[in-house]
């Protein structure tokens, strides 16, 4: 860090305003006086991104005099290892970090009305999505998939829709969720995936879980399948959920709370079979279809002489299709159409002569 980094790091961290407003979980939001500083001085966010984290580890609200900042300063790397629970400080973490914040001026998609998603009264979103975003909308009666450019997959219930970034997986992986989804994320050294739901963002590496945002006035459901995700409530703190944990999160009481498995979630991964023993490729390839809602195609008399014994569990969809094509072996290619769907390709295991 630099001589004027510091300069500024120990200016931030004694400026009371400055601390009332990340203790309060101001810095989730936009339309504030530091959200819109930093905006506008994007090249101070990795300084200004760990003066948050500072803060939120050492808990500070009240007025602190030169010597505690300098305290703290000393063993700053030290409270932020420990906030984040032992994860390991990158700095292209705090690029990402920045990056959302910047994007939170075109984030204000949430609004105050309602609508219905999934038999319940959901956080109801504008009509038009913010420039530079790319919006997937589930308007249908089952689920549908997308796969996002960094190799992420997402299942969307009906009524649900999510916003990405048109730059996602470059600097940024941040989506917007209203409604209910179950999220594969592929592991990006460096890059952390985020979910920002109402009052709520989740921040993973790889791993797979749900989410439901049912409504301002209702829970927010989180489960875990696989892997952890650190769940940011309010203006708390992270929890951190590990694999088979479900919490659910009241806007009321701004309480997080370990909750038994969800309906939605035991459905989800009902459909979602990963364990395959001597199956047929066709087989295979049709449960992957009905799973993710999408059109699968391939040659039924080629692929369906194919055997195959192999996991999927923990992968998302195109790692799943590349396991299946590496395991086919031979010619076997798969592409994901932009029009979403599956297509294989290749000479399968039937002999030409047959």
């Amino acid at each position: 860090m630099s001589e004027n980094e510091d300069k500024l790091l120990s200016k931030l961290l004694a400026d009371e305003p400055f601390r009332k407003w990340v203790a309060a979980g101001e810095f989730r939001k936009s339309g504030n006086y530091w959200s819109d500083w930093l905006a506008g001085h994007p090249e101070f966010s990795q300084t200004v991104w760990q003066a948050i984290d500072i803060v939120l580890a050492s808990h500070w609200d009240e007025p602190v005099g030169d010597d505690e900042v300098e305290q703290v300063l000393t063993g700053a790397e030290k409270k932020i290892e420990g906030y984040r629970q032992h994860q390991r400080v990158r700095k292209i973490w705090w690029r990402m970090a920045a990056a959302s914040v910047l994007l939170a001026g075109a984030l204000t998609w949430w609004g105050n009305s309602t609508g219905e998603a999934n038999g319940s009264s959901e956080a109801s979103v504008s009509l038009t999505t913010p420039e530079g975003w790319m919006e997937f909308r589930n308007t249908g009666s089952v689920n549908r998939s997308r796969v996002l450019p960094d190799g992420s997959s997402i299942v969307l219930l009906p009524g649900s829709r999510v916003l990405y970034h048109s730059a996602f997986g470059d600097s940024t992986r941040t989506v917007k969720l209203s409604g209910t989804a179950f999220f594969e994320v592929a592991k990006k050294e460096g890059i952390p995936f985020y979910v920002q739901a109402p009052d709520v963002t989740m921040r993973v590496t790889g791993t797979s879980f749900g989410v439901r945002t049912p409504g301002r006035s209702k829970d927010l459901e989180v489960a875990v399948h696989s892997g952890s995700v650190a769940v940011y409530p309010g203006k708390a703190g992270p929890v951190t959920l590990t694999a088979g944990r479900q919490a659910v999160y009241t806007p009321e009481s701004g309480e997080l709370k370990a909750a038994d498995p969800f309906d939605w979630m035991t459905k989800i991964l009902e459909i979602f079979q990963t364990e395959f023993e001597d199956e047929r490729a066709s087989d295979i390839l049709t449960n992957l279809g009905k799973a993710y809602g999408m059109e699968v195609q391939f040659d039924e008399d080629r692929f369906s002489e194919c055997v195959l014994t192999t996991s999927l569990y923990d992968l998302p969809l195109p790692n799943k299709l590349a396991l299946i094509a590496t395991s086919l072996g031979g010619d076997t290619r798969y592409e994901i159409t932009d029009d979403n769907r599956i297509i294989f390709n290749g000479s399968g295991c039937k002999p030409d002569n047959q």
